[in-house]
């Protein structure tokens, strides 16, 4: 599927193009390629329970844009707060692997 509007408009103000994207399911993926899978929702993290055998698996408690309401602006915003703290756990989560600080 296309990547909803509103997180390409969300992810435009930030340099990033999100247009020639689109969603994956696990069965396009090959998780021999995989180390690290997170999962931003219980429907994705219940796919990994039990995760494979020497893949490393994190859930990420993250609000879901989606459920943002609202006109369009107020939708955008929720948009803009996920992608914020996805940006910081990122940041967290690399940098401590790393040894860095964010």
């Amino acid at each position: 599927d296309p990547v909803d509007p509103l997180a390409v408009a969300a992810m435009v103000e930030v340099g990033a193009d999100l247009n020639q994207h689109h969603s994956h399911t696990l069965a396009d993926i090959s998780l021999t390629d995989v180390d690290l899978v997170i999962s931003l929702s219980s429907e994705a993290a219940a796919a990994f329970d039990p995760p494979p055998t020497g893949l490393i698996v994190e859930h990420w408690d993250i609000d879901d844009p989606t459920a943002s309401e609202g006109n369009r602006d107020a939708r955008l915003e929720g948009y803009r707060q996920v992608r914020m703290a996805l940006e910081k756990r990122i940041a967290a989560r690399f940098s401590a692997e790393s040894g860095k600080m964010p």
